[in-house]
This record gives C-alpha cells, sequence and structure tokens, in this order.
C-alpha cells in the first residue's frame, strides 16, 4: 500500500509496519508531532571554512590567483594586466563547509508496569518523532531503558524498534535508576543534548532536559503531557485497540508469519501448575506436568508414530509426600522424595522403596516451584537406576545392587543431564573442571564414565547454567549440542553462551558464541532442521513467543501466543519444545520433517 502523503516525513521508519499498522500508529504521530516541534538547543554547525579546491572562477581576491598566472606576470607584465582589465584571470574558489560540533540527543523510556499496554504505543511514535527530529536537525539520536541505565541503541532498524518493545519489564522504575542515568548524562565524553524521560507522570527528574508522560487508565483516553523548561503542551489520545496494534506492540511488524491459532486439541478437566516447567520423557513421547491444587501429574502423549489410543492420563501421588525431583521412562513416570536428612523415598519406581543417603547430603529444598532434573535408566520391566541433579551441582546416582538399594554420588560440578539410553544404558551429562566444560558418558550399571568430548572456558569465566540434546553414539560416544553460559561482561549486559555441536564419531566439538540480551531467558537447545542448524531456544522478554538463537545474531520465531508463556523447556534427547501459557494450555512444538516447519499441537485446561 502506497503510504499516506501525511505519513511521508516518517517513510524510512514506517516502512518497516504492515499497511494496517502504519494507519493505526500513524494516527498516533499526526497527534504528537505537533506538541514536539523542532529542534532549539545549539546548533551543531560552526563557521563555514575552506576544505580543499571546488572550482576556478573569473572572480577572487588575488590571494587565489592561480600560480600560472604570476607567472605570467613576470614574463609578460603588459598581458598580465591586458587580462586583468578584461576579466580572464583565473582564481581558486574552495569549497566552503560548516564544522559540526558533538550533539547526542538521547530519549529514555520507563519500560515496567506503570507504562505497559496501550502506552507502548505512544512510546513507539515518541522513538520514531523523536529519531525524526533530530535527523532534520543533524544531530545523533540514541534511546536506552530506564530500568537499564547506561545502556544506549541507535534507532535506525526494524531489530532496534523490537528491542524497544521487548524491553518491557514487570521491574519497576526507582530513584536509583533515574540517579544512575544522571551520572551517565554528567559523563564528559558524553556529547551534549537534548535529553527526554518517557514515564508515567511525576516531577522532571534532574538531569533531564524534557518529559513525556503518559497516564493509562483503565477504559479512559491516554493524557499525554510534553514538558521542558519553557513549555508545557498536553494532549488526550484514544489509541486503536486493534489487531493491528496488538501485532505492532507484539513486534510482529517485519512481515513474519503468525503461528496459526488453531483450537486445542482437545480440552481436560484440571488446572496445569504454570511455576514447573514440563517434564519430558525420553524420545519426548510423554510429558507431565503437575496439576494445580492436586498431588497429581496429567500425562500427555502427543500425536506421533508412538502415539497411543489415550491421548492424557492421570497419575497421583500420596499427599503426605513433597516430590523434589520427577523423571518419565516410556508412558509413565515416577519420581523421589526427602524423608528427613539422611533418607530419600521413592515414588512409583518399581523395586525401588528408600535409601538411606549415609555421608551424603542431598542439597533440595521441599516443596519448590521447580523439580530437580532427574532420569530414569530401565532394562525391560527392570529398574537400573534413577539419577538426580541436586542444587549443589552433585549427581546422585540410586541403583541396586545385590538387591538392596544404594546411592552413590556419581560426581560434582554437574551442570546438565540428559536421558538414559535404554540400549547403552549410558546417561550423558555436563559437568564444569577447572577451566573446561565435558561432556561426560556413564554407565548406568558398571558406573564407568567416559569424557566424550571437552571445551576450554575463557579466562576467568564460571558457568552458571547449561542444556543438552543428543542421543548417544555406540557404547561411550554421544551426539548432538549442548550450551553452556559463560558469564557476563557486565551486570547488566549481554550473556555470552557457548554452544557446542559434536557430530558422532568426532571428539572436538565445533563451538560458536551466542550474544544473549537482557531480559532473555534461554530454556534450552535445538536442531532447527528447518533451518539445518542448531540453536538455542529462548523467551524473549515479553514471554509472548519462543524464539531460536543461532551464532550469527540471527532470530528465528517458531511460535507466538496471545497470553505470556508461564513456563517451558526443551526435550534432551529430541527437537521438541512444551510449554505452559497462563491460559493454563499446553503446547507442544516440533518439526515436521515433511514440511519443513515447527508444527503446534496443544491441549488446554480450566483456567
Amino acid at each position: 500500500m502506497r503510504l499516506p502523503a501525511a505519513l511521508a516525513p516518517w517513510h524510512a521508519w514506517l516502512q518497516w509496519l504492515q499497511p494496517d499498522q502504519q494507519l493505526a500508529l500513524g494516527a498516533v504521530l499526526l497527534r504528537l508531532d505537533p506538541l514536539l516541534g523542532d529542534f532549539r538547543g545549539r546548533s551543531p554547525a560552526g563557521e563555514p571554512e575552506p576544505v580543499g579546491i571546488d572550482d576556478l572562477r573569473r572572480r577572487g581576491p588575488y590571494h587565489r590567483l592561480v600560480l600560472s598566472e604570476w607567472a605570467l606576470s613576470d614574463e609578460l607584465p603588459d598581458e598580465f594586466l591586458r587580462r586583468a582589465a578584461q576579466g580572464e584571470h583565473l582564481f581558486l574558489s574552495p569549497r566552503l563547509e560548516a564544522r559540526h560540533g558533538d550533539a547526542l540527543n538521547i530519549v529514555v523510556f520507563d519500560a515496567g508496569p506503570a507504562q505497559l499496554g496501550r502506552a507502548r504505543l505512544v512510546h513507539v511514535a515518541l522513538w520514531i518523532l523523536l529519531a525524526r527530529r533530530a535527523a532534520r536537525a543533524r544531530i545523533p539520536f540514541a534511546w536506552g531503558v530506564l530500568q537499564r541505565p547506561g545502556e544506549l541503541a541507535a534507532a535506525d532498524s526494524p531489530q532496534q524498534l523490537k528491542d524497544l518493545l521487548e524491553a518491557r519489564t514487570l521491574e519497576r522504575a526507582t530513584d536509583a535508576h533515574r540517579i544512575a542515568w544522571q551520572e551517565h548524562f554528567a559523563r564528559p565524553e558524553l556529547a551534549p543534548g537534548e535529553r527526554w524521560l518517557v514515564s508515567a507522570p511525576g516531577a522532571r527528574p534532574p538531569g533531564f532536559s524534557h518529559h513525556a508522560t503518559v497516564r493509562r487508565g483503565f477504559d479512559e483516553p491516554l493524557a499525554v503531557v510534553l514538558s521542558s523548561a519553557h513549555a508545557r503542551r498536553a494532549v488526550e489520545l484514544e489509541p486503536p485497540a486493534d489487531a493491528a496494534s496488538s501485532r505492532l506492540l507484539r513486534g510482529r511488524f517485519g512481515g513474519e508469519p503468525e503461528s496459526p491459532a488453531t483450537k486445542p486439541a482437545r480440552r481436560f478437566k484440571g488446572k496445569l501448575a504454570l511455576l514447573q516447567p514440563p517434564v519430558f520423557g525420553p524420545g519426548a513421547v510423554s510429558i507431565a506436568v503437575p496439576l494445580l491444587d492436586e498431588h497429581a501429574l496429567a500425562i500427555f502423549h502427543p500425536p506421533g508414530q508412538h502415539q497411543r489410543k489415550k491421548s492424557i492420563t492421570k497419575l497421583q501421588w500420596p499427599q503426605h509426600i513433597g516430590l523434589a525431583a520427577v523423571a518419565g521412562d516410556g508412558w509413565t513416570f515416577g519420581g523421589v522424595w526427602i524423608n528427613g536428612v539422611a533418607h530419600v523415598g521413592f515414588w512409583h519406581v518399581d523395586g525401588f522403596g528408600g535409601a538411606n543417603l549415609g555421608a551424603h547430603r542431598f542439597t533440595a529444598v521441599p516443596g519448590q516451584a521447580h523439580w530437580l532434573p532427574a532420569t530414569w535408566c530401565r532394562r525391560g520391566e527392570e529398574t537400573i537406576s534413577f539419577c538426580v541433579l541436586d542444587k549443589a551441582g552433585t549427581l546422585h546416582n540410586f541403583s541396586r545392587r545385590k538387591g538392596q538399594l544404594g546411592v552413590i554420588a556419581a560426581d560434582g560440578g554437574v551442570l546438565a543431564i540428559g536421558h538414559c539410553d535404554r540400549g547403552t544404558l549410558t546417561l550423558p551429562y555436563v559437568r564444569h573442571i577447572e577451566s573446561r566444560v565435558e561432556l561426560v558418558v556413564r554407565h548406568a550399571i558398571v558406573g564407568a564414565t567416559h569424557v566424550a568430548a571437552s571445551t576450554p572456558l575463557a579466562r576467568d569465566s564460571t558457568p552458571t547454567r547449561a542444556f543438552l540434546n543428543g542421543a548417544a553414539h555406540g557404547p561411550t560416544g554421544w551426539a548432538g549440542a549442548w550450551c553452556v553460559a559463560s558469564g557476563r561482561a557486565s551486570p547488566d549486559g549481554p550473556l555470552d553462551w557457548q554452544l557446542c555441536v559434536l557430530v558422532p564419531g568426532a571428539t572436538v566439538p565445533a563451538v560458536e558464541t551466542i550474544e544473549v540480551r537482557p531480559g532473555w531467558k534461554v530454556i534450552g537447545v535445538v536442531k532447527d532442521t528447518s533451518v539445518g542448524r542448531h540453536a538455542l531456544v529462548a523467551l524473549p522478554p515479553n514471554r509472548g513467543s519462543v524464539v531460536a538463537l543461532t551464532a550469527d545474531g540471527g532470530q528465528r520465531t517458531l511460535f507466538t501466543t496471545p497470553r505470556p508463556i508461564a513456563s517451558a523447556s526443551v526435550a534432551a534427547d529430541a527437537d521438541v519444545v512444551a510449554l505452559v501459557t497462563e491460559a493454563r494450555e499446553l503446547v507442544v512444538l516440533r518439526v515436521d520433517a515433511d514440511a519443513g516447519a515447527w508444527t503446534a499441537w496443544s491441549v488446554a485446561g480450566d483456567e
């Protein structure tokens, strides 16, 4: 659609949007633009100065006369005078340019709860208006978020507009944030210029030259006030609350295909718990989610080659126990619970009743919102071992030997574990030892360990989280990928993730580094077969989508949802993602090999 003439001044930014979004946002731009006016600060241009030669002319001062003319005055003075009388002399004409002084206009947005919803549409409009205003004055422009002092970005790409929208947070703005920005503005190396704050109504904080306030009511127009030391202008807006605005505020304006809004495959009675991420069985053939206010698991069997007739089953545990970890095997699930300090009990694990920990201690918090990672290893119908990774990074291997159930603290420094392979009876896990991260394969019966691959860590880097996704390759091998968070350069800066890919038969992985911005949450790693490479799976700050992040800076949206995602997890041995939305709906994402795209299967419970 051709952009209306009234919106032509903002074409450079509106061209990123879809036609209906251009019209929705354009109505806000036209109302706010008269309130801003032109830039009236100190002009960045000085006096014009000569920079090089522009041309030769017949008029000019004689100190710019070309050298050949002066040579003529020495050899033929009469000819020199004749040429002067007839205006035939040639003079150098310099090119004049005005040197630009340093200047920088900055706008800081409050992305907290006081400015969520329709107020964010005003933020987008001011972002565009102030960027164009600075461009007309030939002044650089930058923006930041009040809750992230010192972080500035440009406003010249659609990704930067998405970053503004994804910066929304539930953290309230505080005086500490405003003081930190004031100190940042006072740095001598920062060029002078306008300093805007866009926030809820209140006094203009020190350090800001302009203040734009947006007051939102429950069912009232937005009250927008723009003020500075010399002027105050106000307007009431009624931003369009339509589908176009909704997509815009979710960052869906680049022509990306929306995930199909299909009805859930079926509904069931019960409320899914929101805090506990879904738990996968081996191969992701079954997924368990606890039910709210019930001592029960809802076990889902998504469609596939192993599909059973009954897609949902229910499994209850005794009310007097509080599960610390849950693991799946085939179509069923079992768990472990803590009894006192040195004793653990098992629920629904054949042949396992209880075990004394002895000198070992199990670091866990009973009744915690998130269960500990665990894996269940069986051979036929016989349980071989049940492994649990505790909060201290110790992998406990509960196993039966000579008819007795014992516990072995298998390893320390463990960051993540996978599923036990029923064919080789091996368990893969990622551990941190000194200055390296290792992918270890442990045999469930013998207990022997083999380091399948190892990667060094950056100096002074301590890994904090890890995920893996792959399968056994022979009795001591493994193939797939794992990722490790290797630390932040600064407390509020991006987080570097090390992505390691190990192909079958190899012992040295291919290593890539992926920078994850603040506010994003990595939940696992998959091989996105639709594009043929491994990627991190992450949730943006608004929790409205599932995104695949690659080392080249690419972001691919796998799924979007109108209701925020409450919890999510990725299978450790399959390219499957499961998430629970705040509508208490389970959504399972997997790649359709024939279609080469991600598909969604969903089941809804009671809200």
